[in-house]
């Protein structure tokens, strides 16, 4: 028996926008309920999931939109490149670090925080180490990364609220329509497997 791995051409458009939007506005409403909670629990999960959603809509945006309007249009130019050459294209009077243009960078500065991970070297013994995962049932290791101890659910509300209100910007200042800026999977990213006999 042979396994044959089989790549497959994806066709269709994929909406993918909706999808990401789906999730951010039910990750959103549990976030605005847990505003009203006197002591909120699990916030934090919340909000850095809604971060990570924001700036891949952002991105997702910027890239659907600069490849309709820019010329030669480098998908795989990095975030912050790709914010300033639309930025600098189609919202020429935005400021880098005012808003709603910082927030947007913000989102893209969490985002790369968590997928850039980088190890964490530090001088805990080894007992206090195994002490303080004993208490915590092994689950977590009760470290806080430095780039949560920023993280508000007051400051999420912001870049959710400036990011879209740029998004709506870039679209106006493209003269595109939402349903122009469609976006599909990439053609090699489902691999479909099948066993197959030898002939």
């Amino acid at each position: 028996m042979v396994k044959i791995l089989v790549r497959r051409r994806i066709e269709r458009e994929v909406f993918l926008f909706e999808t990401i939007e789906s999730l951010l506005f039910l990750v959103d409403k549990e976030i605005d309920d847990l505003l009203k909670a006197e002591q909120p629990r699990g916030w934090k999960e919340k909000v850095v999931l809604s971060f990570l959603l924001t700036a891949i809509l952002n991105e997702g945006w910027i890239n659907a939109i600069g490849s309709k309007v820019i010329d030669c249009w480098v998908e795989k130019k990095p975030a912050e490149y790709k914010i300033d050459e639309i930025t600098k294209r189609l919202l020429p009077e935005l400021d880098k670090d005012v808003r709603p243009l910082s927030s947007v960078h913000s989102a893209r500065a969490i985002r790369n925080e968590y997928a850039h991970a980088k190890p964490f070297v530090e001088n805990t013994e080894r007992e206090a180490w195994e002490e303080q995962n004993l208490e915590l049932e092994g689950f977590f290791s009760g470290l806080t990364h430095p780039v949560e101890e920023s993280i508000t659910i007051n400051l999420y509300h912001i870049v959710r609220e400036e990011s879209a209100q740029f998004r709506d910007m870039l679209l106006k200042a493209s003269g595109l329509k939402r349903w122009d800026i469609k976006t599909r999977v990439h053609e090699d990213s489902h691999v479909l497997g099948r066993d197959a006999t030898e002939s």
